[in-house]
């Protein structure tokens, strides 16, 4: 399960296609966002792989790594459904050099309950928790 993985072991999968819940593409592995007080990686992004296409925010509860590909628990509509990360929100803005972008508490609750997901303790304290993102180039794993 990559809910157990550290950031330097998925930053490696980035570029890997995704599969969902009955083994159909649902896009490629975008980046991952980790919680910015604990370090902790917490949600993939999901680019759909077509050109301006959309970027969804998909829980790392519960999806494994299969060889050169990483499955999801989810449909393709449901994820196809989710929260995106290329729309801006009140949080969702470049952070210091550029490298790294967050996500608002608001837009990871809208997340959480999109996948019917309890946020963790410490996101439930209603402190802003902002995800930042680590950012792997892989362009040759991304076959359109």
């Amino acid at each position: 399960m990559l809910e157990t993985y550290s950031e330097q072991q998925l930053r490696p999968l980035v570029g890997y296609e995704v599969k969902d819940s009955a083994g159909e593409k649902v896009g490629y592995v975008d980046v991952v966002f980790v919680d910015d007080q604990t370090g902790r990686p917490e949600w993939i992004g999901i680019w759909n792989g077509l050109p301006r296409g959309h970027r969804y925010l998909v829980p790392l509860q519960s999806i494994t790594h299969e060889g050169d590909s990483v499955r999801v628990p989810w449909t393709k509509e449901q994820i196809e459904s989710a929260p995106t990360y290329d729309e801006q929100d009140t949080r969702g803005v470049i952070i210091g050099d550029g490298d790294t972008f967050g996500i608002s508490a608001e837009q990871e609750e809208t997340a959480y309950r999109h996948y019917g997901l309890e946020p963790p303790a410490s996101a439930q304290e209603g402190t802003p928790r902002l995800r930042v993102w680590v950012y792997e180039v892989r362009a040759e794993r991304i076959v359109v």
